[in-house]
C-alpha cells in the first residue's frame, strides 16, 4: 500500500511539473484561446528571416534563437553576470548585436553592445540613463532612445539620436504625447517614429543626413508600434481608442499607401512585431495595463502571410527580430 502510495504522488509530481513546464513555454495567456498553438515552427524555405531572435525572464534575461525548424538555441544570459538587463534593443542584422542597458543592484546603468554570436559585451557608456525605448540601426552604427521629463519647462518626451561610437548625438524630436517606439529603414538612413494625440496617430520620418522630419500620414487608429520590414514597409500594431485586448496589425507603404492587414489579434496588446523578407510576420500579444513594458510576459504568435497559417509558438517578453 506504501508503495502505491509513493507512485502515485510521484505520478501527480511529474503531470503538475510538466503542465507547468508546457504552459510556461507554449500555452497561450488567457483571453487568445482562438489563436492557434504549435511548439513546432515551419516559417518558410529557409531564406532570409528564417531564424527569429527573442527574450525571456525568468531567474535572468536570456535571448533565443529559433530556427525554421523550430528548433531552439539560447545565445546569451545574464545569469552569471554582475550587470543585470533592463533594457534591450532590437537586433541589429548586419552586425548580429544589440544594444542593452545593464545595472548592478539597480544603481547606475551602463550602455553595452552584446555580439550574439560569442555572447561577449562591450561597454559603449559607463553613464546611461534607462530609457522608455532602445533602438538600433539595421548596420548596427547607430542607436536612438526615448527619454521622459515631468520638469515644467522640459515636460515631455524627448527621441534622442546617438553614433554608436559616440562621436555624434543630437534631439530629433520632442512631443508632449507620446513618441512611439522608433523603426529605421533597411539603409540605416531613415527612423520613423510615431506621436498620438486623442484617436490620431502621424507617422514621421527623420533623415539622419539632412536632418530633416516630415510627416508621412496620419492614422485614426491607436499605433502601439512601429517597425519596418526589409522592404521598407512599415509594420503597425493598431488598435480603436479604448480596445486594449484587440486590434490588427497592418503593413503600409512609407508613403502611406497600400495598407495591408496581416493579421486580427485579441486577449491583449500586440507588440514586437517585425515581418521578415520571407513575409513571416512575429509578434508578442500581453496583457499590458498600461504603456508596452518589456518586462510583461505574453505569447509569441508567427504568421505566414503567404499562406495565412499562424503558430503560437513560445511565450516570452520581447522579439529582437530576424535573423538570416
Amino acid at each position: 500500500m506504501g508503495q502505491k502510495i509513493i507512485t502515485i504522488v510521484l505520478g501527480l509530481i511529474i503531470v503538475g511539473g510538466l503542465a507547468w513546464y508546457i504552459n510556461k513555454n507554449y500555452v497561450s495567456p488567457s483571453g487568445s484561446s482562438n489563436e492557434s498553438e504549435s511548439p513546432n515552427l515551419d516559417v518558410g524555405d529557409g531564406q532570409e528571416g528564417g531564424n527569429l531572435l527573442y527574450v525571456t525572464l525568468g531567474a535572468a534575461t536570456e535571448i533565443w534563437q529559433m530556427d525554421q525548424d523550430g528548433k531552439t538555441k539560447k545565445l546569451y544570459t545574464d545569469a552569471d553576470e554582475t550587470f543585470k538587463i533592463k533594457k534591450l534593443s532590437n537586433l541589429a542584422p548586419k552586425t548580429f548585436e544589440v544594444l542593452a542597458v545593464v545595472s548592478k543592484d539597480n544603481s547606475s546603468s551602463r550602455l553595452v553592445a552584446i555580439n550574439l554570436d560569442d555572447a561577449k559585451q562591450k561597454v559603449l557608456k559607463e553613464l546611461f540613463p534607462n530609457p522608455l525605448n532602445l533602438s538600433i540601426s539595421p548596420d548596427g552604427e547607430w542607436f536612438t532612445y526615448t527619454k521622459f521629463s515631468n520638469v515644467e519647462d522640459q515636460y515631455g518626451y524627448t527621441l534622442f539620436l546617438e553614433q554608436k561610437n559616440g562621436s555624434k548625438i543630437e534631439e530629433v524630436a520632442n512631443s508632449a504625447s507620446e513618441i512611439i517606439f522608433p523603426g529605421w529603414d533597411s539603409s540605416s538612413k531613415t527612423i520613423y517614429y510615431g506621436k498620438t494625440s486623442g484617436t490620431n496617430t502621424e507617422i514621421i520620418g527623420y533623415n539622419i543626413e539632412s536632418k530633416k522630419s516630415s510627416t508621412i500620414f496620419s492614422r485614426e487608429e491607436i499605433v502601439d508600434w512601429i517597425s519596418l520590414a526589409g522592404s521598407d514597409k512599415l509594420v503597425l500594431s493598431e488598435r480603436k481608442i479604448g480596445e486594449d485586448s484587440t486590434g490588427e496589425i497592418d503593413s503600409i507603404d512609407a508613403d502611406g499607401q497600400n495598407l495591408k492587414t496581416l493579421v486580427k489579434f485579441d486577449g491583449g496588446k500586440a507588440a514586437y512585431a517585425y515581418l521578415s523578407n520571407n513575409q513571416s510576420l512575429a509578434y508578442l500579444v500581453a496583457q499590458y495595463k498600461n504603456k508596452i513594458d518589456a518586462t510583461t510576459q505574453g505569447q509569441i504568435y508567427i504568421l505566414d502571410t503567404r499562406n495565412s497559417v499562424k503558430s503560437g509558438v513560445r511565450k516570452g517578453v520581447q522579439i529582437l527580430g530576424w535573423r538570416g
